[in-house]
């Protein structure tokens, strides 16, 4: 049986389940947590308090089927998206983080005023999400 580990999201701490291999294989961060001598790695069970339920759930389908679905209406998709590429350069994995913002560049301007005002209370100032939003 493959080996998992829970994973606590959002400030109620709703728990998913992931399958070792696949989270260490793709991001550095869950490699970090769950192969170092670290608490984490001794309770299969790592806290991701400032992630939102609903983002996190959407970076797991990404993982395990290669698509991103998105839930929200067609105006609020780029917060959504948004939300899923800062999650994915948290957790490190750019290869999800690409696919992200193919997506977003699919949208010909980004119009929502949460999306814009997510997108810079969450990244750095030279953020490449930034400069591809910017240039859409």
């Amino acid at each position: 049986m493959a080996e998992t580990f829970q994973v606590s999201v959002g400030e109620q701490g709703k728990d998913f389940v992931m399958h070792t291999h696949i989270a260490t294989s793709r991001s550095p961060f869950f490699k970090a947590a769950l192969t170092h001598d670290w608490k984490e790695a001794h309770e299969k069970r790592i806290s991701l308090p400032d992630c939102e339920p609903g983002t996190f759930e959407g970076y797991l389908q990404w993982v395990y089927t290669s698509e991103i679905t998105l839930c929200s209406a067609p105006r609020k998709q780029p917060l959504e998206l948004i939300k899923l590429w800062i999650l994915g350069d948290f957790l490190g994995d750019n290869i999800f983080c690409g696919y992200a913002s193919v997506a977003l560049a699919t949208h010909e301007k980004i119009t929502c005023p949460d999306a814009i005002e997510h997108l810079y209370d969450h990244t750095s100032r030279d953020s490449p999400l930034r400069w591809s939003v910017l240039n859409i």
